[in-house]
């Protein structure tokens, strides 16, 4: 892994680059990192995809929760892509657990690089990533790209509480609650 994916995987981990080899041993018991599996099923069981056809990229996918989750219950064909090896080991052997693996695509990349020539997906998966791919705006222009006409993008990412200000790269377009 170069400098500068390691820096950004760190960053997404909240860690530092020299914690990056001890990451996978501490959270070795989690499977869903920063996200809900059952709460993206629910949000999408609505359109009526239809399975085996439905195409979907986790970018940033870790242990694969999220991709195989709606593999497994809406039908999906989907793709995942991380930067760490582990995770992607992980999922693999998730995805056979589930049975789902002949549904199931794992890449090891740079999400950056990812963006610039994917393309096409029915339904496209940002969690729990930050700013690795830029602000709030440039996250979904390359998101745009990488979703068919007429798909779905799923955004899901931490929110500050009410008048706390977060002064970290890629995190500028994090806006605090407001209650009325």
């Amino acid at each position: 892994m170069n400098n500068n994916l390691e820096k950004s995987v760190a960053q997404s981990l909240d860690a530092t680059t020299g914690m990056l080899p001890f990451v996978p041993e501490l959270i070795k018991d989690m499977w869903a990192l920063g996200s809900f599996p059952d709460r993206i099923v629910e949000l999408l069981r609505p359109f009526n995809l239809p399975p085996e056809k439905t195409r979907i990229l986790d970018l940033g996918c870790g242990k694969g929760a999220v991709f195989i989750t709606l593999a497994h219950e809406l039908g999906f064909r989907a793709v995942g892509i991380d930067a760490c090896r582990p995770f992607l080991e992980e999922a693999k052997s998730k995805a056979e657990e589930y049975r789902v693996s002949e549904r199931c695509r794992l890449e090891y990349g740079d999400i950056r690089k990812a963006v610039q020539t994917l393309k096409d997906f029915d339904v496209v998966i940002y969690v729990s990533l930050g700013g690795t791919l830029g602000g709030f705006d440039a996250i979904v222009g390359k998101l745009r790209q990488t979703v068919r006409p007429g798909g779905y993008l799923v955004i899901d990412d931490g929110f500050l509480k009410e008048s706390n200000k977060l002064n970290r790269a890629g995190y500028e377009h994090y806006a605090p609650t407001t209650r009325p």
